[in-house]
């Protein structure tokens, strides 16, 4: 018998096919197919041809993006060092979150919350109802965390993991930290 693996293809962008930098630290493809690219030369917009470079000339918060995503109603939001960005039917809305360097990222849960937090520094945990942005660390006391992942569980809880290596659980509106036992059956989703 013989047997083939079926081989795809790859394509490697890089500043050799046109991609204006090197340093990638967010790939996303919208619903419409369009490849976007966090680069230490900016927010690119890839159409398969061409790239298109967006910064704060456009209107964007800054002009190195961290991280992309998109909502439920196709708005992209981008994660910077100091804040987050927003993209609505080609409107740019800003939100600047800390005066210093806070290094953000993004997660969108499946209610449609867009949960905002800093990678690396001890800062508050944040999200946006639509455009509304409610400080959670606040409302629930959960102050100073350091949070390295946010995910959400099959119940819709939602699990902040620590540098420390805690896992906190919110759910019907009340927080818990969990032990390692409370998470075997928890089925976990992570993006």
């Amino acid at each position: 018998d013989t047997y083939y693996a079926q081989q795809y293809p790859v394509t490697h962008y890089t500043k050799d096919r046109g991609l204006p930098g090197n340093q990638v630290w967010g790939i996303y493809q919208d619903v419409q197919g369009y490849m976007w690219f966090c680069t230490s030369s900016g927010l690119i917009k890839y159409n398969g041809k061409s790239y298109k470079i967006f910064g704060t000339e456009d209107g964007l918060l800054d002009e190195i993006p961290l991280g992309i995503t998109s909502d439920e109603k196709r708005n992209l939001w981008i994660a910077y060092d100091y804040g987050v960005s927003r993209i609505s039917n080609g409107q740019i809305k800003n939100w600047k979150l800390k005066e210093s360097e806070g290094q953000f990222t993004l997660f969108i849960d499946s209610y449609n919350r867009i949960w905002v937090h800093s990678l690396f520094f001890q800062g508050d945990v944040l999200y946006f109802l639509d455009t509304t942005l409610v400080n959670f660390s606040e409302e629930h006391s959960f102050k100073n965390q350091v949070i390295v992942s946010i995910t959400e569980d099959k119940e819709g809880g939602i699990l902040f993991i620590t540098r420390e290596g805690k896992v906190f659980r919110y759910f019907a509106n009340q927080i818990k930290e969990l032990l390692i036992n409370d998470l075997v059956d928890s089925n976990v989703r992570y993006s």
